[in-house]
């Protein structure tokens, strides 16, 4: 399997030499698994000064942690990292109700192009939409990873030896809070605050507890915040009742 990784790693990096032909290369970079392996490849492939990072910050939608790891990742990559808003865009997403689709398409990917000029980097792989059509390049932007696979990208930044810290509600999941509000955003200040404070609440409460899922889904009617608590594994009663407590407060 390495010899494959190899040949996978070795075949991407030509790739993304070839298309951009010369010129910079802008990676979306969430800080996630895949935008970290395109980076690194890009790097390989063009050289630290013909690529540039774009994270999009989502503000209070986004993990605490998330801007740190973020920055982290590209000085250790030592790449040049921009910062560009997309919260009041993903707001307006989500007054019409929850919709990660459509918040990529009409909030992420906009912030990202505004002032790009030429190819966008994506980390859009076998676990995407995108990468299951097999689209090279769409509106300029580039998905190198197209025919990857999460466990091979899984694999190539361990054999790269690359540790990419998780974002998020638990070891092995990242992301955005606001895919926890299962309900129409009518009011950003009551129903989005909700969603925002209740998981990072969560996420403090839960510090130095091994856990594979911890989230605070937001339902209930428009009237009313209703917090529908998920922590695997089962937490002790004692602290499953502070975590209540705070939560109400």
């Amino acid at each position: 399997m390495t010899e494959q990784i190899e040949n996978s790693i070795n075949n991407t990096i030509d790739e993304i030499r070839e298309l951009a032909g010369g010129e910079r290369l802008t990676v979306a970079f969430s800080g996630g698994l895949d935008s970290t392996l395109v980076a690194y490849l890009a790097s390989k492939a063009l050289g630290r000064d013909r690529v540039k990072l774009i994270n999009v910050c989502f503000g209070p939608y986004s993990y605490s942690r998330g801007l740190e790891i973020v920055a982290s990742l590209a000085e250790r990559l030592d790449l040049r990292l921009e910062f560009t808003p997309g919260y009041e865009a993903q707001e307006n997403v989500w007054k019409r109700g929850p919709s990660c689709n459509r918040c990529t398409r009409l909030a992420k990917l906009p912030a990202v192009r505004s002032g790009v000029l030429g190819l966008v980097a994506t980390g859009a792989n076998q676990s995407d939409t995108w990468g299951k059509t097999g689209i090279v390049i769409k509106d300029g932007f580039y998905a190198p990873l197209r025919n990857w696979t999460k466990a091979e990208i899984e694999e190539a930044l361990s054999y790269l030896d690359i540790e990419v810290p998780k974002i998020g509600e638990a070891p092995v999941r990242e992301g955005c809070k606001l895919k926890h509000l299962l309900k129409i955003m009518a009011k950003p200040s009551y129903h989005g605050y909700s969603v925002a404070i209740s998981n990072e609440i969560l996420l403090d409460e839960l510090d130095g507890f091994s856990h594979t899922l911890a989230n605070v889904k937001i339902i209930g009617p428009l009237s009313r915040n209703v917090a529908l608590i998920n922590v695997s594994p089962l937490p002790s009663e004692r602290k499953r009742g502070r975590i209540a407590a705070s939560l109400e407060s």
